[in-house]
């Protein structure tokens, strides 16, 4: 994506939509960041691509967050009408509300979006679109606000995934849940490359990375980050696999390669 730049008005600081950010001080300001830095991603009509995973990968790079972060920061952007999360046929979406009333780009020079929009897949106004959200998203195929993964501490206590490892270097999860983290990222990931569903399970260097203080967001970060090499794209991404990602040896050069890569 070349450069860009986009308007932030002084009003943020006292905006009604800001205030009612809900949550912890710490997830509010991470909401506060999640979207001002969104802005500059919004194309001409305001719209970017909604999958957490692209989002942490571009827009939140260094700021030590996981994938469910990610996940929870724009369903509450979501619910206080920031912004719209949505998706249509699988694929997410997020669109910048009050984007044409901030955004000063002269008429002539507005490049449609390649993304289609929230409203006008609806065909309603906004207010229309809220009070029949339910209608509207069986009608669209839309899902106004993807569902995320559901949280762990919602999942049944599993005697086995008792030891508890790094999500981010601030959260501990259990290993079994962190091991299922980075092994959805890797299938997602190489589906993306092959056009065909992964299903990989094998974990020992996953595990064996996590319990030697390795975070999940780390071994993410190396995933979307060799994913980009072309070495690790090619014969079907054979070699975008947890053996030759995790294995001992290379873990840490790999990760370092990683947090000095600009996206």
């Amino acid at each position: 994506m070349d450069k860009q730049y986009r308007l932030l008005w002084s009003t943020i600081s006292r905006s009604k939509k800001i205030r009612g950010i809900s949550g912890t001080k710490q997830f509010r300001i991470a909401c506060h960041l999640a979207y001002t830095w969104m802005l500059p991603w919004g194309d001409d009509e305001g719209r970017l691509i909604g999958d957490p995973l692209w989002v942490l990968a571009n827009v939140l790079p260094y700021e030590d967050l996981s994938i469910r972060e990610i996940e929870d920061i724009l369903t509450e952007l979501n619910r206080v009408e920031l912004v719209r999360w949505y998706e249509i046929e699988g694929e997410k979406y997020i669109e910048i509300v009050d984007w044409r009333e901030h955004q000063r780009i002269r008429p002539d020079r507005v490049k449609k979006s390649s993304y289609p929009g929230y409203l006008s897949i609806c065909g309603q106004t906004a207010a229309d679109c809220r009070e029949q959200d339910d209608l509207s998203a069986e009608k669209c195929r839309l899902s106004p606000s993807p569902s995320p993964s559901p949280s762990p501490s919602c999942r049944a206590a599993d005697k086995n995934a008792a030891a508890l490892v790094g999500r981010s270097s601030s959260e501990k999860i259990p290993l079994k849940d962190a091991v299922q983290e980075v092994l959805t990222v890797l299938n997602d990931t190489r589906a993306e490359i092959t056009g065909k569903p992964s299903s990989r399970k094998v974990d020992d260097n996953i595990k064996a990375r996590l319990k030697e203080g390795y975070t999940v967001n780390e071994l993410c970060r190396i995933i979307v980050f060799k994913a980009t090499q072309d070495h690790f794209r090619k014969d079907n991404a054979m070699y975008l696999r947890e053996s030759t990602l995790f294995r001992k040896s290379n873990a840490n050069t790999y990760l370092e390669e990683a947090n000095e890569w600009t996206p």
